[in-house]
C-alpha cells in the first residue's frame, strides 16, 4: 500500500506523476463496484468469527415440532425411551404450549398433564 504522503508528493503544483505512480495511486483505492475481502477490513475478522460461532450454536439448536415434547425426567424415571409418570414436560399439547408434569394417559390431551402454565394458540 502507497502511503498519503508519497501520493501528495506526486500531485504537487508543477510536478507529473509518471504512469507508474498514476497506476498505482489507482490502485490504492477501492472502486465502489469491487467487493472488499473482509480479511482487508481491519477489525472484521473477530466479528465475522463470532457471526460463525453463533451460526454454529444455532444449526446445533432443536426445534420441537407440534405434539413433540421436551422431557425433563423424574428422579427415579430410567427409561429414556418413554415419557414416564412424574416427567416434566415442555412443548406443545392440542392448540397450548405448556409446561407441567406428565401423570399417565394419551400425551395429546391436556388431561394427561398437571399443566403449571400454558399459552394458547
Amino acid at each position: 500500500m502507497i502511503s498519503k504522503e508519497n501520493i501528495k508528493n506526486w500531485f504537487k503544483t508543477g510536478l507529473k506523476p509518471t504512469q507508474e505512480q498514476f497506476w498505482a495511486w489507482m490502485d490504492s483505492f477501492w472502486h465502489k463496484d469491487e467487493m472488499i475481502p473482509i480479511s482487508k477490513i481491519e477489525g472484521m475478522q473477530p466479528i465475522y468469527n463470532a457471526i460463525n460461532s453463533q451460526n454454529t450454536q444455532l444449526a446445533k439448536a432443536k426445534i420441537y415440532a407440534t405434539g413433540e415434547l421436551q422431557v425433563f425426567k423424574f428422579a427415579g424415571n430410567t427409561n429414556n425411551g418413554a415419557l414416564e409418570i412424574g416427567d416434566f414436560v415442555v412443548g406443545i399439547v392440542g392448540n397450548q404450549f405448556i409446561r407441567g408434569i406428565y401423570i399417565g394417559g394419551d400425551i395429546v390431551s391436556l388431561a394427561s398433564f398437571n399443566v403449571y402454565d400454558s399459552i394458547e394458540f
